[in-house]
């Protein structure tokens, strides 16, 4: 994102939050013959790549899928690498020769997409909080998603803990008939720290993947998982990890 619109940013309200934000998001699908079609969401970064949770690609099984934009134009994507252990997924737009035809293909949907060109850095992007920016308890954060396919939706929440292990999560939702390892299908370390997330509601998968901003527009979470209590998302420290390919 342009250095002007985020000091902009910081004098604007949640309207104009949104209106800065939501092109940086995409709708993620994915496509599984035998499996239907699973929803989630990813953020551009300054590389041109598109940052989301890992799970949403069905355990990797997937190479490619398809991203929607605000402008409900469709990107045909490859995924670049991903971090198992913390699931984290970077996906890489697939660019076209110009000597090489656009293949098109019928989803199960039945929508007709076509592979798209992408310029190597968006013309609107997010941008990482900064490696000293500590997340506190109470911090007030903004989220722009999926849930239950309802498109680039924007919820507002708190940080409710800065960071929990695994382990304990598993231990606290045991009472409500939960099974982590399901729910994940095991894309997740048991030694993994997490930030937990109160005030959203009860999202579907669309929320997989979200970016969590704070009020100046700089992203400090990935969300993963959600349960009727609490949501919980990889840490900024995992996720500049991450991008930089140092795991």
């Amino acid at each position: 994102m342009p250095l002007r619109c985020l000091r902009r940013l910081r004098s604007r309200k949640n309207v104009d939050f949104y209106r800065y934000m939501r092109p940086t998001i995409v709708k993620i699908y994915c496509f599984q013959p035998d499996d239907g079609c699973s929803v989630g969401t990813g953020v551009r970064l300054s590389s041109g790549k598109i940052l989301s949770c890992m799970h949403i690609l069905k355990g990797r099984m997937l190479d490619y899928c398809v991203c929607e934009d605000y402008n409900e134009s469709d990107t045909y994507c490859k995924v670049d690498y991903t971090w198992k252990d913390k699931n984290l997924s970077l996906l890489k737009v697939k660019k076209i020769k110009k000597n090489q035809k656009q293949k098109s293909f019928i989803t199960s949907r039945g929508w007709l997409l076509r592979k798209a060109v992408a310029k190597p850095r968006p013309k609107y992007y997010a941008k990482l909080a900064s490696r000293d920016y500590k997340i506190r308890q109470g911090l007030g954060i903004y989220v722009i998603g999926n849930p239950h396919s309802y498109s680039f939706s924007i919820l507002r929440g708190y940080v409710s803990r800065s960071s929990v292990g695994v382990a304990e999560i598993v231990a606290a939702i045991k009472d409500l008939g939960v099974d982590f390892d399901s729910e994940l299908d095991g894309l997740l370390h048991k030694d993994t720290e997490l930030i937990q997330i109160g005030g959203l509601p009860q999202g579907g998968s669309g929320l997989s993947g979200s970016p969590i901003f704070t009020k100046e527009g700089e992203i400090i979470g990935i969300l993963i998982v959600g349960w009727p209590c609490f949501h919980y998302a990889v840490p900024l420290a995992t996720i500049r990890q991450f991008v930089r390919g140092q795991f």
